[in-house]
């Protein structure tokens, strides 16, 4: 699109200058002037995209894990889960690349997986990595910080010589066999 309208204004300023008999070289500045500024833009991209992932901002409210189901349930905002950060996408849905189904169909889940290249909703496609441009709108879109209760584990230690129930003959030492 920016190639055909750069050529649509060279075409427009020769043939003005032509048809009047002036002689100018301001066509080929016009020219000049795109290929320099686009090659100027097209530097500062790829050196965006190829820096470190950007931070997203730090949330100044918290929201418990009832508090955020009963916000879903209202209805009245789309709001989603990534990683510990709840985004509210009502007015992004309809910018999305990946269009409003995407977004409408995770409203009101975890959505870390499919952001950070996990998993994908279609079948066959290649998992997604969200860019540095990704990033700076999930900024924009940060309305709290999700405080939900998180599973716990606890790990035990079994004593000395106790044999393992899956694989016969093998031990649970910390010396020297004997």
């Amino acid at each position: 699109m920016l190639i055909t309208t750069q050529i649509t204004i060279f075409f427009g300023i020769y043939s003005y200058t032509h048809n009047r008999g002036i002689d100018t070289v301001l066509h080929y500045c016009s020219i000049a002037l795109f290929v320099g500024l686009f090659s100027v833009m097209e530097i500062w991209h790829q050196r965006f995209l190829r820096q470190d992932p950007i931070k997203f901002n730090e949330p100044l409210n918290t929201i418990s894990e009832e508090e955020f189901k009963m916000e879903v349930q209202k209805d009245k905002q789309k709001l989603v889960i990534l990683d510990d950060l709840v985004l509210d996408v009502t007015r992004f849905a309809d910018s999305h690349p990946g269009g409003r189904f995407v977004i409408e169909r995770n409203v009101g889940k975890d959505i870390s997986k499919y952001f950070h290249g996990g998993y994908s909703l279609e079948l066959g496609s290649a998992n997604h990595t969200h860019s540095n441009y990704a990033r700076m709108i999930v900024s924009s879109l940060i309305v709290a910080r999700f405080a939900a209760k998180r599973d716990s584990c606890t790990m035990s230690i079994k004593p000395k010589g106790l044999q393992l129930l899956d694989s016969p003959g093998l031990e649970l030492n910390d010396g020297p066999h004997e």
